[in-house]
């Protein structure tokens, strides 16, 4: 008969378990040990101020305020772009503005920088796209590729393939509601900005897509990632490529990558799955009266920032 008590059965199991598992030879994984990267640490390409890094066919350009700028202005204006190979060595100064000339310097870079196999782009603080040559000296001048084309907007995005150059022009103002982005293009060998889109959004982050089209992240619900390219025919058709919270974006010929802000994740997703949406309609904005870059009008100081002495208000049959 047995004669222990349900509680002693079960610290006379718990010992029994205990000391089979005491006589139990333990098991280890062997994880199979990292191969040690060809480069365990960065290689310092430059020990400088390097903003708006850029790559263009190995070769890297990035903008600078550091030591071109007057010393007493607290925060100084960029004023120089500096390049150098992204395998070689030796960095070297493609453009310089040494002095500041206040708002209506010429060359001063106050968006990104964009690169072809030719020209540096960017947009000055005149709201103005020019170009040095990638081959350019410190003594060159920046030439002028266009104005702006409304003059209540701000260029703050560029970019570049070998027959184009794209901006986006924004209205920064409140509420949020009221905020407009218009984005445009010019074919590098000569002719008008053509207007591609009008969102009732700030348009940033803007990257050519090599066939006369551009990408770009606007509001809908969220942020977007956008693509607006010529249709058949003649205008442009725009369609989603991506999901709503868009925070960041990159891609090739065929892959777009999306940096999803909410989730944390990044998804990946062919280019062919983007979906069309309506263009918005069709509007005409009225362009800078002087177009010609050997005739384009000093800027004027006004209340709400600098504007060409002839430019013109955008028409009506725009959202302003």
């Amino acid at each position: 008969m047995n004669t222990h008590s349900p509680f002693t059965r079960i610290l006379l199991l718990i010992c029994l378990a205990l000391t089979t598992l005491g006589n139990t030879t333990p098991v280890t994984a062997r994880v199979p040990a990292e191969p040690s990267a060809p480069l365990e640490d960065p290689i310092p390409l430059a020990t400088e101020e390097a903003d708006s890094l850029v790559l263009s066919e190995n070769q890297l350009y990035w903008k600078q305020s550091t030591g071109c700028a007057e010393p007493s202005v607290e925060f100084p204006p960029y004023c120089r772009i500096r390049s150098r190979p992204a395998y070689g060595f030796g960095a070297r100064t493609v453009f310089e503005e040494p002095v500041f000339s206040g708002p209506n310097s010429f060359g001063e870079p106050s968006s990104n920088l964009a690169a072809n196999s030719s020209h540096v782009f960017w947009a000055n603080r005149s709201n103005q796209i020019v170009r040095v040559s990638r081959n350019s000296t410190l003594s060159t001048t920046a030439e002028l590729v266009s104005p702006r084309q409304l003059v209540t907007t701000t260029i703050n995005w560029v970019a570049t393939d070998n027959t184009h150059v794209f901006w986006a022009e924004n209205v920064f103002t409140t509420p949020v509601s009221a905020r407009r982005g218009y984005l445009y293009r010019k074919p590098l060998a000569g002719g008008p900005a053509e207007l591609m889109e009008v969102r009732n959004a700030v348009i940033h982050d803007l990257k050519a897509d090599g066939s006369g089209g551009a990408y770009y992240i606007a509001a809908v619900f969220g942020e977007v990632l956008h693509h607006t390219k010529p249709a058949a025919g003649s205008g442009f058709t725009t369609q989603l490529a991506g999901i709503a919270f868009t925070q960041s974006y990159a891609l090739n010929t065929s892959t777009v990558f999306v940096g999803h802000e909410t989730t944390g994740r990044v998804r990946i997703s062919s280019l062919s799955r983007a979906r069309s949406r309506p263009r918005l309609p069709s509007c005409t904005p009225a362009r800078l009266a002087t177009q010609s870059p050997a005739a384009w009008p000093p800027m004027q100081p006004t209340s709400t920032g600098t504007r060409p002495a002839s430019a013109v208000a955008p028409s009506t049959a725009c959202p302003s």
